[in-house]
């Protein structure tokens, strides 16, 4: 696309977007709710094994930041916020989870 830009101009591009971030508002809403702590599971043991190829470093956003980087719109906005109320009970659930883990999780 960073090289077609005849063919992606930046109206294109925005509707684009748009019609992705709507995609994902549907979808969120549907399948978010279907998330339980089995979900967690399989992604806490995936994260503590030791099959984890090697990665680059991390660099933490606040999800304010996340959220004006992306330009999502006030839905998103929204959504993200309504999910980060559950961080307490999600961190409660993974400190408990595995004796392996010293890590703190915490809404930062």
């Amino acid at each position: 696309m960073d090289g077609q830009p005849a063919d992606y101009p930046d109206e294109v591009l925005r509707a684009m977007k748009k019609e992705h971030l709507d995609w994902v508002d549907r979808n969120l809403e549907n399948e978010m709710s279907d998330i339980k702590f089995p979900e967690l599971e399989v992604v806490c043991s995936r994260l503590i094994s030791s099959e984890l190829a090697d990665s680059t470093a991390l660099h933490s956003l606040s999800p304010r930041d996340k959220i004006n980087l992306n330009d999502l719109g006030l839905s998103s906005s929204k959504k993200i916020t309504m999910r980060l109320m559950q961080a307490p009970l999600v961190a409660e659930y993974l400190q408990a989870w595995s004796p392996m883990s010293t890590q703190t999780f915490h809404r930062g």
